[in-house]
């Protein structure tokens, strides 16, 4: 078994074993209600989409059980949802009619067509191994066509051996979106300006 199948592995078992322990709480932070954080997160999203916005396929990354897919299947076509988990890829099987999962493998590799959406919420922040991160932007880049919506929420101020913040200076340059991308500071959790909310384009 080689180094890099060694760490995605033990990423995996991290996850499944949290979410072990706390069920569909695995998404939030202990001792924070995850009910408010997705309502915050949804309204984040209805506030960036457009109610004339739509996207024929879509990328949900890291949709864990699929609580913002009903929300995402209103602006896209068809939805792939990628995640670590099996357990948790069944319960996202069925938030929407228009999804299709697909689990998280290494190698980082998807077979799904060229998407013109990507939602990356809460879990680039937790790809804290850099050849993990490397292989996992370069798939997605090599996913999203010219001129795909990109919106990511992303850690602004933990710091962890789970949690990596990169910045949306760097996410940005990685994913090759275009100028004009926005970044916000939003409060997700009881920690004020605790996230980056990104808005952008592929170049």
């Amino acid at each position: 078994m080689t180094a890099a199948v060694e760490t995605f592995n033990g990423m995996k078992q991290r996850w499944i074993k949290v979410a072990g322990q706390r069920g569909t709480g695995y998404v939030g932070r202990v001792s924070e209600s995850t009910e408010l954080q997705a309502r915050k997160i949804e309204s984040l999203l209805l506030r960036a989409l457009s109610p004339d916005d739509y996207y024929k396929d879509g990328i949900d990354f890291g949709c864990g059980y699929g609580r913002f897919i009903p929300t995402l299947a209103h602006y896209c076509g068809h939805i792939w949802a990628i995640d670590l988990l099996d357990t948790m890829l069944v319960q996202a099987a069925s938030a929407a009619p228009n999804v299709t999962v697909v689990p998280s493998a290494w190698p980082i590799s998807f077979a799904i067509p060229p998407v013109d959406f990507l939602w990356a919420g809460l879990v680039i922040q937790h790809i804290v191994d850099e050849p993990i991160y490397q292989a996992t932007i370069s798939e997605l880049k090599r996913l999203l066509k010219p001129g795909a919506r990109v919106i990511m929420l992303d850690n602004a101020v933990d710091l962890a051996p789970h949690v990596k913040p990169r910045g949306p200076e760097m996410l940005a340059r990685h994913l090759e979106l275009r100028p004009g991308w926005k970044a916000d500071r939003v409060t997700i959790n009881q920690r004020p300006n605790d996230h980056w909310f990104i808005d952008g384009y592929k170049a």
